[in-house]
């Protein structure tokens, strides 16, 4: 009897040890990981955690994982093997030497302190962890996205346009188009004089070609003003970013239903750019420098368009670069650049017009990839990095306007977000100024004759690229995007970008029925 009663205390002196231990190590998890998470991504929107929960992680950086897993417990273990160590001390001395922690009251009755103070850790231990948990909650923006799932938003039924119940016209001469998604790229770069917010520009390349080029700045005063969409509310990540500009609509994923957990169609509902360019003859490429399945790029180009994909595993198996060859999200943009003639020679040389589409990603947070090519002209490395993609962005347009080809060529050059880096904020001269993609179309046959200034969102480049290459319009409005050509007035002009925001926020029947089919 008295052996089952000695096996019975192990036992839950044991489990007692087990579980604090495990609720500590989650406090200490919850804790490191918001603090490495803000640091490394800056404020990432709960809708994006949740999209990547719903799809597949496939093509990620291991080197991401790796970096938190070994910071964790660098940062951590110490401290986990100390309330290990003085957890089983301190339980094991109170079930070997009971009598000692046993006190008498007045009343005559036995008063366990060695119990009590298991008790106390226990509820100290478990209050933490509900104050981690809520301080993640306010911190992610859970409360706040739980909160809009139980609204409902109209935007859809009144102001989406479906583009397959529209008439585009496709020009007689057909335009080729060359999208270079530039990875986190914003206006907030250039220099205060030209629209930005830095008090060194560090994109003087690429401010040039926005001057010279459409950023829909209108016919105001100052020449040099360059200006660039919002981003708006599910549209600040790279493909969130991506949907947003090629079919106009932001990326929402609800948290139940659908089959986004299975994950075999993307949008299935959405007629894009690549739907259109194909149905019009178009050969069309996408070139990136990871695993274009991350976040569904893949599903999503070929699934919308049968997009080529060109990414590092096709690199690889290619020949175009080493098997165990890897650096940053795959390989550097100094590469992606040298990829992109060759492949874009191959399309010219088709006779047929062509949608070549590719995206950077030495701009990347937390602050960049320093390659071969970068300087250190600046004083961070976020800054070297920017400035380095600049160059070898305009360099790039160099070389197109040298071929035969860019006299029937569109060129977009546009951020696909805002940066999440939390260096941004360290580099910024007003803490009051509203952040914007950096977006340019050039080589257009229009031009914008508006005096006013543009307010519209990366959804408004869907119709706007189209209009630019000599496609025809019916209403000049395509998803919940306007020709920014036209004299039609963009959502946020019309509503303003916090009412637009609020109302992408929330749940939409239309989205969820028509669009997520």
């Amino acid at each position: 009897m008295k052996k089952k009663r000695e096996k019975k205390v192990i036992i839950k002196s044991v489990l007692y040890i087990v579980i604090v231990f495990v609720l500590f190590t989650l406090i200490t998890l919850i804790n490191f990981g918001l603090d490495w998470a803000e640091k490394t991504y800056g404020t990432v929107p709960f809708s994006q955690l949740v999209f990547h929960l719903k799809v597949p992680l496939k093509g990620t950086s291991n080197t991401i994982t790796g970096d938190f897993i070994h910071k964790y417990f660098r940062n951590n273990i110490l401290f986990l093997i100390i309330t290990l160590i003085s957890l089983c001390l301190f339980t094991i001395t109170h079930m070997q030497n009971r009598e000692k922690f046993i006190l008498k009251n007045k009343s005559d009755k036995y008063i366990d302190i060695g119990k009590i103070l298991k008790i106390f850790i226990f509820l100290c231990v478990v209050t933490s962890l509900g104050y981690e948990v809520a301080d993640a909650s306010e911190r992610l923006g859970i409360r706040e996205y739980v909160k809009l799932m139980n609204k409902k938003s109209t935007i859809y039924e009144k102001y989406y346009v479906d583009a397959s119940k529209v008439s585009i016209t496709a020009p007689e001469k057909k335009k080729n188009l060359i999208y270079i998604y530039c990875e986190s790229l914003e206006k907030t770069f250039l220099s205060t004089e030209y629209g930005g917010n830095m008090a060194n520009n560090l994109m003087p390349n690429l401010t040039c070609l926005a001057i010279n080029g459409e950023n829909f700045s209108g016919l105001s005063d100052d020449a040099d003003y360059v200006n660039g969409p919002y981003c708006a509310y599910n549209t600040e990540w790279t493909i969130a970013g991506m949907v947003a500009q090629s079919s106009g609509i932001s990326l929402n994923i609800p948290i139940d239903g659908n089959s986004y957990g299975e994950y075999s169609k993307f949008l299935p509902g959405v007629t894009s750019l690549g739907d259109i360019l194909k149905k019009s003859g178009y050969s069309q490429e996408l070139l990136v420098g990871s695993d274009a399945a991350f976040g569904g790029r893949k599903n999503y180009f070929s699934q919308h368009g049968k997009y080529k994909i060109f990414d590092l595993s096709i690199a690889k198996k290619e020949g175009y670069i080493d098997e165990e060859y890897s650096v940053n999200w795959g390989f550097e943009d100094e590469k992606l650049f040298e990829y992109a003639k060759y492949e874009i020679m191959e399309l010219a040389s088709e006779n047929k017009p062509f949608n070549f589409t590719m995206l950077t990603s030495d701009t990347h947070f937390p602050e960049g990839y320093v390659c071969d090519l970068c300087g250190d002209e600046f004083d961070t490395q976020y800054e070297n990095v920017i400035s380095c993609s600049d160059r070898q962005i305009y360099d790039f347009v160099l070389w197109l306007k040298n071929q035969d080809f860019y006299e029937d060529t569109v060129v977009v050059i546009s951020g696909d977000h805002t940066s999440m880096s939390t260096a941004v904020k360290e580099l910024e001269v007003n803490d009051d100024y509203n952040r914007k993609v950096f977006s340019v179309v050039l080589n257009s046959d229009l031009e914008y004759y508006g005096y006013m200034e543009r307010q519209f969102t990366t959804m408004d480049l869907f119709p706007t690229t189209l209009a630019s290459m000599g496609f025809v319009i019916e209403g000049d409005r395509l998803g919940l995007g306007t020709n920014l050509y036209s004299d039609k007035q963009t959502l946020t002009e019309e509503m303003g970008i916090d009412k637009l925001n609020d109302e992408l926020s929330k749940v939409s029947d239309y989205y969820n029925k028509n669009i997520l089919r």
